[in-house]
């Protein structure tokens, strides 16, 4: 037999299941008790001490939070959805539970689960979220304000032997009353505003349902009943009720609470609602604030209905929180902006502003959340094809929606979607140095940009 010498300057990469001809030098068959270090060498692995009997439980997901040396913890969540934290020197945590939950309870929860990779967790500061996999996100029943019956007259000159009309009309198109009033046409007699407007609230006021009240140079008007408004003279009256044209044509002085449509294009995309915030909350002065929209409908007839838009993320349905609030001490919660306490309590933020064109549901609503990430100051979460972000930094309170629909702002958060022949329902997620690679099944995906910020 032939003798073959070998020199194995170390054993530092590691086990290999690889035939010995494949084998790389330093590779082996099987390591017991050892660690191969590419600094150290192939060491002795360090031995283990017995602590403390943390939890006896089989079934279940565990989770580790460190948040420094002396408090570094390992967390376990029953199937039932209760938790215990135990600190690494042994120490048994005290945890607020969700309400209702005991070790021993059987009503169904949030962290209700039935297989350990159901539950996915992150931690981020004082808070673990947890998210189940099994859980479709969705909506509270919380709709956006809808514009009442109303409009507004507003009073732009006075010129002489001008004639100042305003037709209201029923939701059929037909006139239900006219009010008017033509001004001298003696210059030598003066004009006053007060005039006009007295005659025109005289003229409505207790007609056919109508109610109008002066307010500064214009005239608030109400219906028990849906109703329109036109005038001959655009140049010297200027009415409307649920929508303009113009933001130029909203006055300076208002009713409180108006709602009103600017449609500034043939376009959706830029148009946007306003309500008037009157000055101490009353009529008159104010300014005009964007709003969240609403649904418009119009029937064949010509009829208007309108209908809110959601608003407000079912906390219920979302991620929840852990929360560390003092040492050994914690409380299980659903982001609903209460539990945990004032100055530690997890929301969601609200729809504000736009509608579903210009400020769209996020994509999780309506599916469940695979797991989450903390990329770029942004919580995202992976469900179904798509990675949704926050806005930049808006990690408390969660905040998924833009905060105007009249510009795109770079902290306005991140919606998109991975495409493929094959499914590509993203599972997991991984930063790296030139970006994000996201796991599907059967394919990765990176998100990459060559911008120094995050945006859309």
């Amino acid at each position: 037999m032939t003798s073959i010498a070998q020199t194995v300057p170390n054993y530092i990469f590691g086990i290999s299941e690889q035939p010995d001809y494949l084998k790389k030098p330093g590779q082996v068959v099987d390591s017991v008790n050892m660690t191969p270090d590419v600094t150290a060498g192939l060491t002795k692995r360090p031995g283990s001490e017995f602590i403390a009997n943390v939890n006896n439980a089989d079934d279940g997901t565990w989770f580790n939070y460190y948040r420094s040396d002396a408090e570094q913890y390992v967390g376990h969540i029953q199937e039932n959805g209760f938790v215990t934290i135990n600190n690494v020197d042994g120490t048994a945590c005290t945890i607020t539970q969700l309400a209702g939950v005991t070790d021993t309870s059987t009503t169904a929860n949030y962290l209700t689960h039935t297989a350990a990779e159901q539950l996915q967790t992150i931690t981020i500061n004082d808070y673990t979220f947890v998210c189940n996999r099994t859980t479709n996100c969705a909506y509270t029943a919380a709709l956006s304000d809808t514009p009442p019956d109303e409009g507004f007259i507003e009073l732009k000159v006075i010129a002489y032997g001008r004639q100042y009309q305003v037709e209201l009309l029923n939701a059929d198109g037909t006139v239900a009353i006219t009010a008017e009033i033509t001004t001298t046409a003696d210059s030598s007699q003066q004009i006053e505003a007060d005039t006009v407007l007295d005659d025109l609230v005289g003229d409505i006021n207790g007609n056919d349902g109508f109610t109008a009240v002066r307010i500064g140079s214009g005239i608030h008007v109400t219906r028990t009943s849906q109703f329109s408004m036109r005038t001959s003279d655009t140049t010297v009256l200027n009415v409307f009720t649920d929508q303009v044209n113009n933001v130029e044509r909203l006055p300076y002085q208002c009713h409180h609470g108006y709602l009103v449509k600017i449609v500034n294009s043939a376009g959706e995309e830029d148009d946007f609602y306003a309500i008037f915030e009157g000055k101490n909350s009353q009529d008159g002065e104010g300014v005009w604030q964007e709003t969240v929209g609403w649904n418009r409908n119009v029937a064949a007839g010509g009829a208007v209905t309108y209908t809110g838009i959601n608003t407000t993320i079912d906390p219920a349905t979302m991620p929840h929180v852990i929360i560390a609030t003092a040492l050994n001490t914690f409380t299980v919660a659903p982001c609903d902006g209460t539990t945990g306490g004032a100055n530690l309590a997890q929301s969601f933020t609200q729809r504000t502003v736009g509608d579903e064109g210009t400020n769209p549901t996020p994509s999780f609503i309506g599916n469940p959340i695979n797991n989450m990430i903390l990329f770029r100051n942004r919580l995202g979460f992976l469900s179904q094809e798509n990675v949704i972000f926050t806005t930049s930094g808006g990690l408390r309170p969660i905040d998924f929606w833009s905060t105007s629909a009249l510009t795109s702002l770079a902290t306005d958060p991140i919606d998109i979607s991975a495409s493929s022949k094959q499914p590509a329902i993203l599972w997991d997620a991984v930063e790296v140095n030139n970006g994000l690679i996201l796991f599907a099944e059967n394919q990765q995906y990176l998100m990459t940009t060559d911008s120094d910020l995050l945006t859309q």
